[in-house]
């Protein structure tokens, strides 16, 4: 073991004393008038050129070629690379800008290194149904618009519609955000043909609005359970339409007046019945406000199909003629009729009776 040991150390040092002997043998020819051999490299900014021979300097180290430190690095050698000290602070004077903004920040146009960064937008009013979100100091778009108005509310009245048909005016709030409008409105509509008009009421119909009223078969609603024994006299569709020939419902009670037809104009307020008929068959009894004039108001708040009724026993009385007799009086009358022409018969056949045995006697 001692021998592994001991051999490379014995190497080592012989190959040191070889060197030391060739080394005292060139620095003694380098002192003894012998030329120095320049190793190979050129001086750097610390260490000089020596001779290879007797590592004697033969140039000085050529020095540091310092940059002055600026806000972008410290004073540093464009030689070597090496530095000295601390970068220097910003210079304002070098900025793009004095004060940041939403999106930029401040740089420094010397070093082109952020000084400063972006604030960031600052959001204004959240985006609503009609309005967008802004930036309030640069506004910026931020956020668009949710969506539409609703402006389908009743809203405030303002100025209420004359009677004559004039338009009234509406203060209406958005159902969505803080946004108002005025809006005109009216209470007077009229189909084409004067067969319907509104007169009043609390909804706010468009301008421009009218009324389509059809006739409609007494035979096809002969199904619908009306109250009591009410009998059908009347049936019409009315549709409410905007200027836009679209058609709607109101947003409140209405008057209508509806023209009555030859079956329905002979009864008075206290007969009359008015029913709203809806999509599934069923019949809703609504109030009766007037009958005069061959037409009838009633209030509602929807429109679709409307049936005119009347009492089970006045209908049966009035079909029974224009005396106004109850049908059944106008039965007795007939059978009685019936029965008197039929006595008279007997009497007229007992009579000949009689004269035939006269003559055979």
């Amino acid at each position: 073991m001692k021998k592994k040991v001991l051999l490379p150390l014995l190497l080592v040092a012989v190959m040191l004393l070889v060197s030391m002997m060739v080394f005292s043998v060139h620095a003694d020819e380098c002192s003894a008038g012998g030329s120095h051999e320049p190793s190979p490299l050129p001086p750097t900014c610390t260490t000089g050129r020596f001779c290879t021979k007797c590592f004697e300097e033969l140039e000085p180290p050529a020095g540091h070629a310092w940059d002055e430190a600026t806000c972008a690095a410290p004073k540093t050698c464009r030689t070597c690379g090496e530095t000295e000290g601390k970068k220097l602070p910003h210079d304002p004077k070098n900025y793009d800008r004095a004060e940041p903004t939403c999106t930029d920040p401040i740089i420094c146009t010397a070093c082109m290194r952020e000084v400063e960064p972006a604030k960031g937008h600052n959001p204004g009013a959240a985006a609503d149904c009609g309005h967008a979100q802004w930036c309030t100091d640069c506004s910026a778009l931020i956020a668009n618009a949710t969506g539409e108005h609703d402006f389908s509310g009743a809203g405030e009245v303002v100025k209420a519609p004359t009677a004559a048909g004039g338009f009234g005016e509406c203060l209406i709030t958005c159902a969505n955000c803080d946004e108002k409008i005025l809006q005109h409105f009216t209470t007077f509509v009229a189909s084409d043909d004067a067969k319907a008009s509104t007169v009043g009421g609390t909804a706010q119909l468009a301008l421009q609005s009218y009324l389509d009223v059809k006739t409609l078969k007494i035979a096809n609603y002969s199904g619908v359970k009306l109250n009591g024994s009410d009998k059908l006299l009347q049936v019409a569709d009315i549709t409410l339409y905007d200027a836009e020939d679209e058609s709607y419902q109101p947003n409140g009670t209405l008057q209508v007046k509806m023209l009555l037809n030859k079956s329905a104009v002979k009864f008075n307020k206290d007969e009359l019945k008015v029913y709203h008929i809806a999509e599934d068959g069923k019949a809703t009894e609504l109030t009766v406000i007037a009958v005069e004039d061959g037409y009838v108001t009633f209030e509602t708040t929807h429109f679709s199909v409307f049936a005119v009724a009347v009492e089970g026993e006045t209908g049966v009385a009035v079909l029974g003629g224009s005396t106004g007799m109850p049908i059944g009086a106008i039965i007795g009358i007939i059978a009685g009729a019936v029965v008197l022409v039929g006595g008279a018969a007997v009497a007229v056949v007992l009579i000949l009776k009689k004269k035939k045995s006269a003559a055979a006697q």
